[in-house]
């Protein structure tokens, strides 16, 4: 009998013995948490993150929008008293964005996620829809806030730019217009807002379309110069493949007239080039040139500020809304943009919010067409 009681009773001591010890890391769980929370609601903190490629092949834009915010807090820093930035970087991979973004909302509990370019932007605007989570978009796409109101976009539409583009084309007599085209979604996109925006008169062939990897561009480049059905040549390719093809071309005796598309901003592209991209036209945000000058004296260059420059006013923005109410949340942020009306700007503008039932919320920028010359970006007309 006694055998049977101390078997039977050592599962019962030994469960109260694990109950009580679960409790007991619970309760000290609770004990870490709790100050945690209670200091992070003290601060009164709006939490910023970004989603971003800040490594790779598409570094110069990430790094461009980060040295943005970075500039607009060191020139205002009244504004970001109450603003904490906190950075992931993707790489140039929409599934390492979507991976940020869960880590950015569940672990860092943002107010506000930012991203860039036209991949990341349709990978993470439905999923920030779905979980009421606001995103701002650097991106130009006019198809991405479309009946999202938790996404704004800080950029013009693809529309915009190559509606400009086209004109300038007409101006300059262009009317049969080429495109080599690489097989990318925001150059997809824009070779189809060019075909939306034609001048009278005016037409699009497509020449090749190619894959955003390959570099061997000399037969490409032989083959679009031997067309007598085209006035001028779109270089619509993806970055490495822009300074790789003018390097090739030029050596293959390529004389066509050619223009790009904002992805020819890039210093690195520019210098990769070895001055073959001189004189190139392309329609981009128009940028102050007292900001670029004041860029290049801190951070060493001047690329990718057609991004750069809507970003150092994102954050300007940022600072004026919610500095003083920090606790903004949920679609309640992306609403307060709404006051943005014909705001001077100090890196671009005057700019102001949209809101367009064809292509979303969004806020729009002078647009202007630049011109590659040395290793500066000159507005050319508008």
């Amino acid at each position: 009998m006694t055998r049977f009681v101390i078997v039977g009773s050592f599962p019962y001591v030994w469960l109260h013995f694990m109950i009580g010890k679960i409790q007991l890391i619970l309760i000290a769980t609770l004990v870490f948490i709790a100050p945690q929370l209670s200091i992070a609601e003290e601060r009164g903190e709006f939490l910023v993150g970004f989603a971003l490629p800040l490594t790779g092949a598409a570094a110069d834009y990430g790094v461009a929008i980060k040295n943005s915010f970075e500039l607009a807090r060191s020139d205002r820093p009244e504004l970001f008293e109450h603003i904490r930035l906190t950075f992931e970087d993707t790489g140039y991979d929409p599934k390492s964005a979507l991976t940020s973004f869960g880590k950015l909302v569940e672990v860092d509990k943002v107010n506000v996620v930012v991203t860039w370019g036209v991949s990341f932007c349709k990978a993470l605007a439905p999923v920030a829809q779905a979980r009421r989570v606001p995103l701002v978009a650097l991106c130009l796409d006019p198809t991405v806030g479309v009946d999202a109101p938790y996404v704004l976009r800080f950029l013009n539409t693809t529309d915009e730019l190559m509606a400009l583009q086209a004109k300038q084309l007409d101006r300059a007599g262009v009317k049969r217009i080429g495109l080599l085209l690489a097989e990318h979604p925001y150059l997809e996109e824009m070779a189809n807002a060019l075909k939306r925006n034609l001048v009278s008169g005016q037409s699009v062939s497509i020449l090749d379309e190619l894959p955003n990897t390959e570099m061997n561009l000399r037969s490409y480049a032989l083959k679009a110069n031997t067309r007598t059905d085209v006035d001028a040549v779109g270089i619509f390719l993806f970055a490495g493949q822009i300074s790789t093809f003018y390097r090739q071309a030029t050596q293959a005796g390529f004389k066509r007239v050619t223009f790009g598309t904002n992805f020819f901003e890039s210093l690195s592209e520019i210098r990769s080039s070895g001055g073959t991209m001189e004189g190139v036209e392309f329609a981009g945000i128009e940028i102050h040139q007292d900001f670029v000058d004041r860029y290049r004296v801190r951070f060493g260059n001047e690329s990718q500020l057609g991004f750069g420059g809507p970003a150092y006013e994102l954050a300007i923005s940022i600072g004026e809304l919610f500095n003083k109410s920090p606790d903004a949340r949920g679609e309640k942020v992306i609403e307060s943009f709404a006051s943005i009306s014909n705001h001077p700007g100090t890196a671009a503008g005057p700019y102001s919010y949209v809101n367009d039932p064809h292509v979303g919320r969004y806020v729009r920028f002078p647009v202007v067409i630049k011109k590659i010359a040395g290793e500066v970006f000159k507005n050319f007309s508008n």
